[in-house]
């Protein structure tokens, strides 16, 4: 026997899930490993610079990665609010390398994808094949293959949504279910997962009042909300906090009316290959992608059926309520749009995404579907053992065929790992600014350069005094001026300046908070980082520190220490027996 901890007990073996289910993550996204050193294209080439900038931080400077001066003419690390250089994944990539390391935690991530929608399966009451059958229809649809395809590694946290949704199930009777869902919201940001929190806080929502079966019940929904929602928040500090100062600084509000219609809904849903472009869409073809096949289909229509008779209505409605959103914005009253009218919602740039959670439900509905038509059959096969025999084998084959066609479907996209390898073995070149184009970033820190043009559409400007190419660094703004010595690691720069007159001294680079001066004093001129010294020798050198980072730290150390505490005891007290 075998229990989740945050579901109802299991007769599958702990260890025989985990190895299924690894073995068919790694199978699935098993291209990325027939080139080892390939890396992946468009905004993979983004996602992979932040990793070797990290990994030059620590390998290269001994440096923990604060700023990256790598990117757009030097930015904070800490304060974009899709890097990933605070998870501990991120570790990988000193005994893994950056490239190889990024493959495994994909491959990390799809495993608990798959492992964590078969457990939700389980935990629904349905058979082996049922939840495999939901597992599969999930993890394999086009949503993670099309965004994979297009390097959306921030969306790689979308796949703790089952193993998230088994811990809250549970959270308002176990104290530890509701430790660990607090932890993997904490986790996905630490991800970059800005985007999947905000999908994950609205299925949480809907998940909660859902539940509120009763009084009783909702007074400890409402309990485990409060208590979730204030260690989310503390353990989160690290995060939040940098990310929200840059975000004042660089806001970013986007508005959207794409949409879809029910013809192009049918069409993402069973289309089994497509040109790049969609119609008049904004986005390409892979944002919108979520094959899961007619059969799927039927499966959930004969499920809305069984969960309708069984009075089980929470996966229809949420996969009403996600399809609606699904849909975008097609008036003033959808919800897509009225969702938009929201603080830190109205950043969201594509509403197809929501798709991702309306597959989950969809996934439950098509195993609930399978299962009442195996619940028949079997009625039927029981007066006969030949009869029961070939329906077996029947709902078998048709499982088997709907991973086939899935697998067939998505492996071409997944297929994608061809760009050039990161090229180690060449000497590293004096720091300088380019005119690189934004596909070379994932080889700027390696090549220890940085471009003026800039990859991420996050409002962050490069500065207009950037100069470009082997000139020095720093340039004195007052005549009869000395510079040289000049150093810089990822964090830090250093050099010596003779003035004959107190003068400024710009350094050419993104000025921004955090940055401090051991001697003069720091301010900004047409963007750049510039320090304003007295007459003299002055021995010069800016350290960068991420602004509020050591005040989320302390917050959420905090969070940690309350997290343990709520965790210590597997229940809630009962009132009624004390």
């Amino acid at each position: 026997m075998f229990r989740t901890g945050c579901s109802s007990p299991d007769r599958d073996p702990a260890w025989l899930v985990a190895a299924l289910s690894l073995l068919a993550a790694a199978a699935f996204w098993s291209p990325a490993f027939f080139r080892p050193q390939a890396t992946g294209n468009l905004d993979w080439t983004y996602f992979h610079g932040m990793w070797e900038a990290g990994f030059v931080a620590l390998t290269r400077y001994g440096e923990w990665p604060l700023w990256n001066p790598y990117h757009c003419g030097g930015a904070s690390v800490h304060g974009n609010p899709q890097s990933q250089l605070l998870s501990p994944l991120f570790l990988l990539a000193l005994p893994l390398g950056p490239t190889i390391g990024l493959k495994v935690v994909l491959v990390l991530h799809a495993w608990a994808g798959a492992a964590g929608m078969y457990l939700l399966g389980r935990s629904e009451r349905l058979s082996r094949a049922s939840s495999l059958l939901a597992a599969s229809v999930w993890s394999i649809s086009g949503f993670f293959a099309g965004h994979m395809f297009l390097g959306h590694a921030a969306y790689l946290p979308f796949f703790f949504a089952p193993c998230l949704l088994l811990a809250w199930r549970a959270a308002p009777t176990s104290r530890r279910c509701l430790a660990a869902a607090a932890l993997m919201l904490f986790l996905t940001l630490l991800e970059g997962g800005v985007y999947p929190s905000l999908y994950f806080l609205l299925m949480l929502a809907f998940e909660s009042v859902a539940s509120m079966s009763s009084r009783k019940r909702a007074r400890r929904i409402a309990r485990t909300v409060l208590v979730g929602a204030s260690l989310t928040i503390l353990l989160s500090a690290v995060r939040i906090l940098p990310v929200l100062e840059q975000l004042a600084r660089f806001p970013r509000t986007i508005q959207v009316r794409d949409r879809l219609t029910l013809a192009e809904l049918l069409e993402v849903l069973t289309a089994r290959s497509h040109d790049l472009t969609f119609g008049q869409h904004a986005y390409v073809w892979p944002g919108y992608s979520l094959y899961v096949g007619w059969a799927v289909l039927a499966l959930a229509v004969a499920g809305v059926f069984a969960a309708w008779k069984a009075k089980h209505y929470r996966p229809l409605l949420g996969a009403l309520l996600f399809l609606s959103l699904t849909l975008g914005n097609w008036g003033e009253l959808s919800p897509y749009h009225l969702l938009k009218q929201v603080p830190v919602y109205d950043s969201l740039r594509q509403p197809a995404t929501f798709r991702v959670i309306f597959s989950l439900y969809l996934a439950l509905l098509a195993a609930h579907g399978f299962e009442f038509l195996c619940t028949r059959l079997a009625a039927l096969g029981r007066t006969s053992a030949i009869r029961d025999s070939l329906f077996r084998r029947a709902a078998a084959l048709l499982v088997a065929a709907i991973i086939v066609d899935l697998w067939s479907v998505q492996w071409p996209v997944v297929d994608f790992w061809n760009g050039a390898a990161i090229a180690r073995d060449a000497a590293m070149e004096p720091f300088r600014v380019t005119d690189a184009r934004v596909w070379e970033s994932a080889s700027f820190p390696q090549r220890n350069i940085t471009s003026r043009r800039c990859y991420e559409p996050q409002g962050i400007q490069p500065a207009g005094g950037l100069w470009v190419g082997k000139s020095p660094q720093v340039m004195a703004l007052t005549p009869w001026a000395t510079l040289d010595r000049f150093e810089r690691t990822t964090a830090t720069v250093s050099f010596r300046a003779l003035l004959r007159e107190p003068g400024r001294v710009l350094i050419n680079q993104n000025a921004a908070p955090g940055w401090s001066s051991n001697v003069g004093s720091l301010t900004e001129q047409d963007g750049l980082l510039a320090v304003d010294l007295l007459a003299g020798e002055n021995e010069v050198r800016l350290e960068y520190s991420a602004p509020m980072l050591v005040e989320g730290g302390c917050l959420t150390l905090l969070g940690l220490v309350l997290t343990a505490v709520v965790a210590s005891r597997p229940k809630w007290p009962d009132r009624a027996r004390a």
